[in-house]
């Protein structure tokens, strides 16, 4: 599998999804190990399935955590960055700026 770099948004997306089907496949296996006409070894594959299945659910759950407060960190930084460019405008605009149309 190659190592693509996507936009935090991608990979949140991603995560999602992989939940999404991570969660649908646990249903599946939960209906199929309530069905009585499987035999018992059968059953004790589906268990362990079941528990992997789980585990990367909670494996995605942390992943997704992760990138939302990545994400979050990102968009406070932009939120900054446009704050001090706009604070560094409005200075130059008080001091550097003619004022003579003031002058009426």
């Amino acid at each position: 599998m190659s190592a693509k770099k996507y936009s935090i948004m991608k990979e949140i997306q991603l995560t999602s999804r992989a939940i999404e089907d991570t969660s649908k496949r646990i249903e599946a296996l939960e209906d199929k190990l309530n069905s009585e006409s499987i035999p018992e070894k059968k059953k004790n594959a589906i268990k362990q399935e079941l528990i992997e299945a789980r585990k990367l659910l909670e494996t995605h759950e942390a992943q997704l955590d992760h990138l939302e407060i990545h994400n979050k960190s990102t968009f406070m930084l932009c939120v900054g960055l446009v704050f001090l460019v706009f604070l560094f405008y409005m200075i130059y605009i008080l001091f550097a700026n003619d004022t003579s149309f003031m002058d009426y």
